[in-house]
């Protein structure tokens, strides 16, 4: 639903959540992101320290 461009009050009500911000706080744990945006962020490659 956030992806189709419904605002997060209306998906976090559909989805049973009585406050968008709790619906906010709990989808940005799962996902790493809030639902506003649109995609994930990009993964980066983890620092490597190599031995010359």
């Amino acid at each position: 639903m956030p992806a189709d461009g419904e605002p997060v009050t209306v998906v976090a009500h559909r989805c049973g959540w009585a406050s968008s911000s709790a619906f906010i706080d709990v989808f940005r744990r799962a996902f790493g992101y809030t639902p506003r945006r649109p995609q994930p962020p990009p993964l980066t490659a983890p620092h490597r320290a190599y031995a010359a």
